[in-house]
């Protein structure tokens, strides 16, 4: 319907049309778009929701709800029970501003933890690699000059691999180089400033996961290969994807395993990067698979072959078989969830663990709260 008006001056009318006619041909178009983009949302609800929650032949806005049943958030999916429990932690003696970077566990069980801190009676900055006993006792201490390892792992008791941006070292048992390589010198630089998150060697080769950014929140790595010499590098897998900069690799029984944390599985490869198979999925309602944003994050192999598996933002460690088959949850430790995006969140993210040979503890690493939380078997009949 048009409304008259009469001009003030009495010299003309106008007329008013309604609202809809008066808005230009973009906004109507966008008005239209809008209203198809709701009904879109509203049948897509209707297919997700099921049928048995609306009316066999008619939708019902009014009666729109949630499945009866409910979501279940990663940190409400507490087990029942756990084969060990979290006990006190090992709190270092870090020195000045002291903080944990990353560890590993050579065969006799002792704990390898990268610290980086500022030297006493300087404002420099240096990382240390401190040997630990299972108590926390600092049985030695490597100085690493300027590296900032990103990874560490030991190869027997007699040498110690060490990764940081763009390199790769040796140590000898001593603390001295033995081996260094500059990853700009190889494979045509494409790695010369690659962030390095997983480390593992057997007899023949070394394994390196480098990254494809020099950002926190890289998203994929490749597997780089070198004999043991450093020599002959190739590039035996491509693009394995992981939140923050982290994927970690292990060899169990010749073959090279891979937490693809952002696809929440674990990828099974030939030494020669042959994909061989891959188990888990992201499952927010049980315990079997991996909850929060990209999990597993880290892992470890038992003596007995099973593997145990770190959640982030959950703070859970489950036991797995090599072939992915659920054994039952380790145990839960006290992490603090994410916090947005940010640097601290990422940090959060890596949550590297280690277990000892006899399977009485698991170590697992904080690395906000900058110590090294402990689990410990709750009752030895229930030993892996």
């Amino acid at each position: 319907m048009l409304t008259q008006h009469v001009d003030p001056l009495g010299k003309s009318l106008r007329f008013d049309p309604p609202a809809m006619t008066r808005l230009s041909h973009p906004l109507r178009q966008l008005f239209v778009l809008i209203c198809l983009a709701a009904i879109t949302i509203l049948a897509l609800s209707v297919q997700w929701l099921g049928p048995r929650e609306f009316a066999p032949s008619l939708v019902d806005v009014a009666s729109l709800r949630l499945p009866q049943v409910p979501l279940i958030e990663p940190s409400d999916a507490i087990p029942e029970s756990t084969s060990h429990v979290e006990v006190e932690a090992l709190r270092l003696e870090l020195g000045r501003a002291g903080k944990i970077r990353t560890l590993a566990m050579n065969q006799s069980g002792q704990l390898l933890v990268v610290v980086t801190r500022y030297a006493e009676h300087t404002e420099d900055q240096e990382t240390v690699l401190l040997t630990v006993d299972g108590e926390g006792e600092i049985l030695a201490e490597w100085l690493l000059g300027e590296l900032k390892p990103s990874a560490v792992y030991p190869i027997g008791d007699e040498s110690v691999l060490v990764a940081a941006r763009g390199r790769v070292v040796e140590f000898d048992r001593e603390g001295h180089i033995k081996r260094d390589i500059d990853l700009g010198d190889v494979l045509d630089g494409v790695y010369a400033d690659a962030h390095p998150s997983g480390l593992v060697a057997d007899m023949v080769h070394i394994y390196v996961v480098v990254g494809n950014t020099e950002t926190e929140w890289g998203g994929w790595g490749d597997i780089v290969r070198f004999d043991r010499q450093f020599g002959a590098p190739e590039v035996v897998v491509n693009k394995q994807f992981g939140c923050c900069s982290h994927i970690d690799i292990d060899l169990l029984d010749g073959v090279l395993l891979v937490a693809e944390n952002s696809r929440h599985r674990v990828n099974k490869f030939s030494t020669d990067g042959k994909l061989l198979g891959r188990w888990g999925k992201r499952d927010r309602r049980t315990l079997e698979g991996f909850a929060a944003c990209c999990n597993p994050v880290c892992f470890d192999i038992g003596s007995d072959g099973s593997i145990y598996t770190a959640e982030s933002g959950v703070g859970r460690v489950k036991r797995f078989s090599a072939d992915g088959e659920f054994l039952g949850v380790v145990g839960m430790v006290d992490t603090t969830n994410f916090d947005g995006n940010t640097s601290a969140a990422a940090a959060a993210c890596y949550m590297p663990i280690e277990v000892t040979p006899d399977g009485d503890r698991v170590y697992v690493m904080d690395v906000r709260a900058n110590i090294i939380r402990v689990l410990m078997i709750q009752d030895q009949n229930e030993k892996l």
